[in-house]
């Protein structure tokens, strides 16, 4: 959906409602599963609980509710990072209502303000599992690992190494069902990105996560999805943003997010306001510095990313041979790349003298498509071209390698589509130099 340039418009667009439109199951099924879950009515625990979701995935659904205020002091009681988001919503509501009071005469309107402050500091997202997802993906996975099997002796299928890729990627989507997993893999997230100030997550609200139902801070924004349809002044930075978090959660935390399309990340301009909010005097004078302080006030592009139910940290092994092969590219050494190829498997069905024709066809293609002192290097067409080899050469790889070289051709497309001057071979090159001499990824490789 995101690659615009190579598909008609309306395809596109098409693909792009299943990013959060998938669909949905009905809202007396979401009580008995909140019930079920939670072990109490959703009346207890939330003070408002719409009738229809916000989103729906493969996997679960999503609702914007509002927390009973003993809940959400219970909750923040027991988890500072929670406690910390809530007094955050409560200073930007006071915020915004400080702002209004400044350019508007609102008057008595101020009780109600104060109103929906509360209110956004209690909003959450409650994610419900659809009913009897995880057993359908078990039977949809044994029905492929049949077909698999019985297409496995055909020679151009030999070296996917199907049965074993699907073993793998069922694994990976049976975990994705409990929502306990997510819960786990946003709170990595969480404490790897804590000092990040443009880059965040959903946090767990602590209670209220089960198999079935997770509970989660509300993040405002609007998503990448529709940033990149309509296009908007912000594309170049908000591609810089996302560019230098992928990177930065492969090279340094080695915690990758492996579904992040545009329909899992959100994007939104907050204002920062100099100075603390102020009461409600209606003095002129006050009124005219308010509104000085709102017009100095500097729009901060966030980046929300969501969905951590696909998420992992790669073995050390794993890391190292990606990064071997991307290092070599880099480098522009064909053989060294190749021969990094030749490791993604333990079951290397590409030997002898159809991997020294391997070797010369990467070399090949590095030497042509490689060369940044020449040209634009297309990383997303390179790694395209290196499948179209693999599967040429009869290459065997295992799943987790193919995921990565998705990932990544994911990124380039959404990237490319928020910025088509983006060079994000250039930008790599930087971010593999400052993690071999640092061992991290130092401050924003892209601007």
């Amino acid at each position: 959906s995101v690659w615009r340039d190579m598909f008609p418009a309306d395809f596109c667009d098409a693909m792009g409602q299943f990013h959060d439109d998938a669909p949905k199951h009905g809202f007396a099924q979401t009580e008995k599963e909140i019930t079920k879950h939670l072990g109490v009515p959703i009346h207890k625990i939330f003070s408002h609980f719409p009738k229809e979701p916000v989103a729906s995935g493969s996997v679960a659904q999503v609702y914007r509710a509002v927390l009973r205020p003993e809940i959400a002091t219970a909750c923040a009681a027991r988890d500072p990072e929670f406690a910390r988001r809530v007094l955050v919503d409560q200073r930007r509501s006071r915020r915004m209502e400080a702002q209004a009071r400044s350019l508007d005469d609102v008057g008595a309107a101020s009780c109600d303000l104060s109103a929906m402050a509360d209110l956004s500091a209690r909003t959450v997202a409650v994610k419900v599992r659809h009913p009897g997802v995880a057993r359908q993906i078990f039977l949809d996975f044994q029905i492929l690992k049949r077909a698999a099997r019985a297409v496995s002796g055909i020679r151009v299928f030999k070296g996917l190494n199907l049965e074993e890729t699907l073993g793998q990627f069922s694994h990976t989507m049976t975990s994705q069902t409990d929502l306990r997993v997510e819960a786990f893999n946003l709170r990595k997230f969480g404490v790897n990105f804590k000092n990040a100030t443009q880059v965040v997550a959903p946090w767990p609200v602590v209670g209220l996560v089960e198999e079935g139902v997770l509970c989660e801070t509300f993040e405002r924004g609007e998503a990448l999805s529709s940033a990149i349809k309509r296009g908007c002044r912000d594309n170049t930075t908000t591609c810089a943003l996302g560019v230098d978090t992928y990177l930065k959660m492969l090279l340094r935390d080695n915690f990758l997010h492996s579904d992040l399309h545009p329909g899992n990340i959100l994007y939104h301009r907050e204002s920062d306001f100099e100075g603390d909010s102020v009461g409600s005097e209606n003095s002129r004078n006050q009124t005219q510095t308010q509104t000085r302080r709102a017009a100095k006030s500097v729009a901060a592009v966030k980046l929300v990313l969501l969905d951590f139910g696909i998420a992992d940290s790669l073995p050390v092994d794993v890391r190292d041979r990606f990064l071997t092969f991307l290092f070599s590219l880099a480098r522009k050494d064909g053989v060294a790349a190749a021969n990094s190829l030749l490791t993604w498997s333990a079951n290397q069905t590409c030997l002898g003298q159809e991997a020294d024709l391997l070797r010369e066809d990467v070399k090949e293609l590095v030497n042509q498509r490689c060369d940044l002192a020449k040209n634009q290097v297309d990383i997303d067409d390179v790694l395209k071209r290196v499948m179209t080899l693999l599967r040429t050469r009869n290459v065997a790889i295992d799943a987790v390698f193919a995921s990565l070289v998705v990932s990544m051709c994911v990124l380039v497309g959404f990237a490319t589509a928020l910025d088509e001057n983006l060079n994000l071979f250039e930008v790599a090159i930087a971010a593999f130099l400052s993690w071999s001499v640092t061992g991290d990824v130092v401050g924003k490789l892209y601007a």
